[in-house]
């Protein structure tokens, strides 16, 4: 049985697949499989082990996007390389959004798709792609109760602190888009459990970067009823005004900015504050600046000319992830031990520790307290290497033991 599979979905190229099988052959067992449908239902067995999926955009049983879509529904963790002859911009924009880690698009050689795979496969980090799975699993999936439970401890934190619980907060916790009397609901219980008011939020602050006058004028126009807003023309400007003012939440960025390619554009300001939540702004559809903006964690691309309402919707949904992630980075550790099983963790970790393997790299302490949290409990030194022993006569008897040490319960 193979330690881990690359799947092949919808190529109609057997030659081309058997290429691939062939250089990976010492490394992967490749699977080429024909159907959507019939690649889920194998995905739900080996997904743990399943390290890439090669897949065209249109498959013979259901839409690309669709496919996308229940992959990830499955696991955040396996890196998805889409293909497709003839690409649709709003295919592409919806692809990436749904975690693709790349297109690639028109007349496909074999030696692209082989590149493709060795480079996403050799830049795998599995703390980050793990961190991505809890927080996925947090925002979509997290039911009421157990956000409700979280949210009390969060009221009760901020008592200690001598803090009040700000509206911001609680409505970042349920983005499900609840009715009123649900949130008056939940606001009620909360401030009840609590002997605290709910503060007003802050209006948030947008940057619109913008070369064309009447554009970037009317951009402000559109959004300064419920949002603070500054403009510059440049991506020089951008970047001096992020460092003046570190309160801004969201940027609207050109893609085509005289002084700086706004792709690149994305990396300097997330440089300067990465919670950042950034929008691109583009007159053409341009395939290869699409992928660039979402690998460059770019949140949504609006194409001009668009309409009033598309721009006012897409930066709320920014507003309301840019909330969310205030508050899950309080949450993400109780997240991890409520919510994903040790099977999960150990797999991951794992994996990680094969990954260091071949790096000629140690498992560190700090590495087993993002998958075991509790275990930051203990003295022991973050960079404190853990013994290859210890995966090999098994880390969870390692762990435990650990845990033994400090006083966690198993």
């Amino acid at each position: 049985m193979a330690t881990s599979f690359i799947l092949l979905v919808g190529l109609n190229n057997t030659a081309c697949c058997e290429d691939i099988k062939s250089h990976f052959k010492d490394k992967h067992e490749v699977i080429s499989i024909e159907s959507g449908k019939e690649c889920l239902s194998l995905f739900q067995d080996i997904y743990f082990k399943t390290k890439a999926i090669l897949s065209n955009m249109t498959l013979p049983d259901m839409q690309g996007t669709d496919f996308l879509h229940k992959i990830r529904e499955i696991s955040v963790i396996t890196e998805v390389i889409v293909v497709a002859e003839n690409e649709q911009p709003r295919d592409i924009i919806q692809s990436m959004k749904e975690g693709a880690c790349h297109f690639i698009s028109g007349g496909v050689a074999t030696k692209t798709l082989i590149q493709a795979l060795d480079h996403f496969l050799s830049g795998a980090n599995f703390i980050k792609k793990f961190e991505e799975l809890s927080q996925k699993v947090l925002y979509e999936t997290y039911d009421h109760q157990k956000r409700l439970e979280l949210s009390r401890e969060l009221v009760q934190k901020r008592k200690e602190e001598g803090k009040p619980l700000s509206q911001e907060e609680v409505l970042a916790l349920f983005p499900y888009g609840l009715d009123k009397s649900q949130a008056e609901e939940i606001s009620s219980e909360l401030v009840a459990h609590s002997g605290m008011s709910l503060i007003e939020n802050t209006i948030p602050l947008i940057l619109v970067v913008e070369d064309e006058t009447e554009l970037r004028d009317g951009i402000k126009r559109i959004l300064r009823g419920q949002f603070d807003v500054i403009t510059v023309g440049s991506g020089a400007e951008a970047m001096a005004v992020l460092k003046e003012e570190p309160d801004i939440d969201i940027a609207l960025l050109d893609i085509g900015l005289p002084d700086i390619k706004g792709t690149d554009l994305i990396l300097e300001l997330k440089k300067i504050k990465p919670q950042l939540e950034i929008v691109m702004l583009t007159a053409y559809e341009d395939v290869g600046n699409i992928v660039a903006c979402f690998q460059n964690q770019a949140f949504d691309y609006l194409n001009k000319p668009f309409e009033e309402e598309t721009l006012m919707l897409t930066v709320s949904r920014a507003i309301q992830k840019k909330n969310f992630k205030k508050v899950y980075q309080e949450l993400d550790s109780k997240l991890i031990q409520q919510v994903l099983s040790v099977k999960v963790r150990l797999v991951i970790l794992n994996d990680l520790f094969i990954k260091r393997q071949a790096e000629n790299k140690p498992i560190l302490m700090e590495d087993l307290w993002v998958f075991f949290p509790e275990l930051k409990e203990s003295s022991t030194e973050p960079k404190k290497v853990i013994p290859k022993k210890a995966f090999s006569e098994g880390i969870l008897l390692y762990i435990e033991d650990l845990k033994s040490k400090i006083g966690v319960c198993q």
